[in-house]
């Protein structure tokens, strides 16, 4: 499963370095900004569609092909946000979610307490994290962005917690089972990727 996880980071990684080494495709996605609000827009649409039908991510198949569409997609959101910060904000975000993320699996793995009972609350969360980021879209003031940016983080943290949670079992309320080893990489690759990106707004301030 954590095989998984790297390859899926490792195909970002390269796309990415690619994009923002290459001026004529860093060009493009930097005058284009609208294809990572549509690629992030395509992944939550898919996203909600397997929330409301889990039992399509039964389906190997089906697994694989939300798999690599999710990577697709998040691999794109990346790309072009990375577009507009210096290689050196991009380097130290890297850097701190590395160690937050690795740092926070420690933990969860440690905590005694069965952090899966908040699996309920962490979709509320989600639920109060896009209402507020369409709030930043409409006010796009720098202190409510700010504030965006602090309660993001901290949801995501919560999230790694949980997800791994999910993912090490023993008695816990809810955890993945061993035949969803592929829905567990993509909840931890996307719990990466949205640390990362919190990481880089707070270069904005």
């Amino acid at each position: 499963m954590f095989l998984i996880v790297v390859l899926q980071l490792l195909f970002t990684l390269a796309v990415t370095a690619l994009v923002y080494f290459v001026p004529v495709i860093r060009d493009f996605l930097t005058r284009h900004p609208y294809i990572s609000v549509g690629s992030a827009t395509v992944y939550c649409v898919m996203t909600i569609v397997f929330i409301i039908f889990p039992k399509l991510l039964e389906n190997r198949t089906v697994c694989i092909c939300f798999l690599s569409a999710e990577t697709t997609l998040l691999t794109l959101v990346v790309a072009t946000v990375t577009c507009f910060y210096e290689l050196k904000e991009i380097s130290i975000a890297l850097g701190v979610t590395v160690l937050v993320f690795s740092v926070l699996t420690v933990a969860s793995f440690q905590i005694k307490y069965d952090l899966t009972r908040w699996f309920g609350f962490t979709i509320i969360l989600s639920l109060i994290i896009l209402s507020f980021g369409i709030l930043v879209i409409v006010l796009p003031f720098k202190p409510l962005y700010l504030a965006f940016t602090i309660l993001s983080t901290i949801v995501t943290c919560i999230y790694i917690l949980v997800d791994v949670q999910l993912i090490c079992g023993g008695k816990k309320k809810y955890q993945f089972s061993v035949d969803d080893y592929m829905l567990a990489a993509s909840t931890l690759y996307c719990d990466f990727i949205s640390l990362f990106i919190d990481m880089l707004r707070f270069f904005r301030f």
